[in-house]
């Protein structure tokens, strides 16, 4: 996981980085290669709104259209669509849970994903569905940016 993870974000440091939870929960998903998990991820409505695997993490998206206070999305600070848990128990981390809006966790998944890219010799279909979801978003945000 080292040169993943740090060639994507830098210095491996799990007792300083607030948002360590949420870049081991992407970092693992691209070096075990599930991107279609990324790719359902990041597909708001999609039926897959989280994702699990070892050591003990979990990343979950909160749609947009549901009410905060239904369903377990009471605890979730305004304007976060995603959540990420490490278990303590599994691996200690100064912030095991941390919320995340989904232009910064985009940005978490095209890190990894252009490490990825560059790194290996053939690209499957679910990466490029990762990296066509991640280049509409940042469309959208640019298109929605005011003009000059």
């Amino acid at each position: 996981m080292g040169d993943c993870y740090q060639e994507a974000f830098g210095e491996f440091d799990p007792q300083g980085d607030h948002f360590f939870a949420a870049k081991l929960a992407v970092s693992v998903l691209a070096m075990e290669g599930r991107f279609d998990d990324l790719a359902n991820l990041l597909t708001e409505g999609h039926a897959v709104g989280a994702v699990e695997g070892c050591p003990g993490w979990t990343i979950e998206r909160r749609d947009s259209n549901v009410i905060k206070d239904v369903g377990g999305y009471d605890e979730w600070p305004k304007g976060k669509s995603y959540r990420a848990y490490v278990d303590p128990d599994e691996f200690s981390l100064a912030h095991p849970e941390v919320f995340l809006d989904a232009k910064v966790l985009n940005n978490y998944v095209e890190q990894v994903v252009i490490f990825y890219s560059r790194n290996e010799k053939s690209i499957p279909y679910s990466l490029l569905r990762v990296r066509a979801l991640i280049a509409s978003k940042n469309a959208v945000a640019l298109s929605c940016r005011p003009q000059p």
